[in-house]
């Protein structure tokens, strides 16, 4: 019997026996508890089970990165690929025409700039002489004033030369990024589940008023996990970060590592709480197998075992408390009982793991709701 239902029949014991026990602590002040026990050292092995769905949470859309057509088709349906992996090819014969006809431009008119400098260089002299000879009136002043004219035409003309080559560094790098783009690579690591597209295909890239071709599509693997539903009564066994074991039935022999890392928040359960409720609970895979594909079963297993030798009580002992509190009644030397709240840890058949509350040292009411007047315990929960 699970701790929640042995829990739920103490209570329901309570409706039967509470006016018998509560005549008997009219007549006497207060109800002699004769069945206490200390809690006990144990080790307390316990997993909690449930089965889900492998899906991704990293799909990934490739769609085209420009306009032309499919040359080739590297990968097929079910593949492993890498992150970086070659997933197709497009064509970028005319872009590679370009790209030789702009880079013979460019050395063109890198020479053209070079006789500039050159050009330049050599008027500067020759104004540097003329000014000595207009100084002896050798030469006029217009001639001078034509030579100064040259010169800074030539300079003008240098910036011009300098201006077109910046542009056409400029659309050449453009035409080398259209060349990358002509090579699909895999933006992440994990299984091709569609291929969309066959050579030949021809392909567009999104625009803001128009969607691009998909041609591939990939699930991550390193963000596969398990998506499925925990029992109520399993719901604060587990926790974020806690380790689990996860199988497939489509496989045998393949159990991989995982943890949770999502549960339904806590202050969300009083607002669910129901026997019959499932909580939503996700497992991330720490590694996977390229046989694994989204949307198989997968059966999970967590080990919620107490480390070592723990403190523990009957079941029966322990009443809840709220969500995640517990109580047990103490009984102390002079036979006078209170409340005590207490943690729950690991949960067997007939033992739970104390893992707050208690040092070990206690005299603890077994079924406390069987021995203890009903009323006093009421009134001791609202003191708590």
């Amino acid at each position: 019997m699970t701790l929640k239902n042995k829990l739920i029949t103490a209570t329901i014991s309570l409706l039967i026996v509470a006016m018998a026990y509560s005549a008997n602590t009219s007549r006497s002040g207060h109800t002699e508890v004769t069945s206490v026990v200390q809690p006990q050292l144990r080790f307390i092995s316990e997993e909690v089970e449930f089965s889900g769905k492998l899906v991704s949470k990293n799909e990934s859309h490739i769609t085209a990165p420009r306009t032309g057509l499919i040359e080739s088709i590297n990968v097929v349906e079910s593949q492993h690929v890498e992150a970086g992996d070659i997933l197709g090819i497009i064509e970028d014969d005319d872009l590679q025409f370009e790209l030789q006809k702009m880079t013979a431009k460019l050395e063109i008119l890198k020479l053209r700039r070079q006789k500039s400098l050159l050009e330049i260089e050599h008027s500067k002299k020759r104004h540097a002489q003329n000014l000595k000879l207009y100084s002896t009136k050798v030469i006029s002043e217009d001639k001078l004033d034509q030579q100064l004219l040259n010169l800074e035409r030539q300079i003008i003309d240098k910036r011009q030369l300098e201006f077109e080559i910046e542009e056409l560094k400029v659309a050449k790098h453009q035409i080398i990024h259209n060349i990358d783009k002509s090579i699909i690579r895999s933006p992440i690591s994990g299984i091709v589940t569609k291929v969309k597209v066959s050579s030949g295909e021809s392909v567009l890239p999104s625009s803001s008023n128009m969607p691009g071709s998909v041609l591939f599509v990939i699930n991550g693997k390193l963000s596969l996990m398990v998506v499925g539903e925990l029992a109520e009564i399993d719901l604060f066994k587990v926790y974020p970060g806690q380790n689990a074991l996860i199988s497939f039935p489509a496989f045998t022999g393949i159990e991989l590592e995982g943890k949770i890392v999502k549960l339904l928040p806590p202050e969300q359960v009083s607002e669910v709480m129901d026997l019959s409720s499932q909580f939503p609970v996700h497992v991330q895979l720490k590694n996977t197998s390229q046989r694994l594909i989204n949307g198989m079963t997968a059966h999970v297993r967590i080990n919620t075992s107490g480390e070592g030798e723990r403190i523990t009580l009957p079941i029966s002992s322990v009443q809840p408390n709220g969500i995640d509190d517990y109580l047990v009644v103490v009984q102390e030397k002079d036979g006078t009982l209170r409340t005590q709240k207490v943690k729950v840890g690991a949960v067997g058949h007939d033992y739970l793991e104390i893992t707050e509350g208690l040092n070990g040292s206690e005299n603890i009411v077994l079924n406390p709701y069987q021995q203890v007047d009903h009323t006093y315990l009421h009134r001791g929960l609202d003191d708590v």
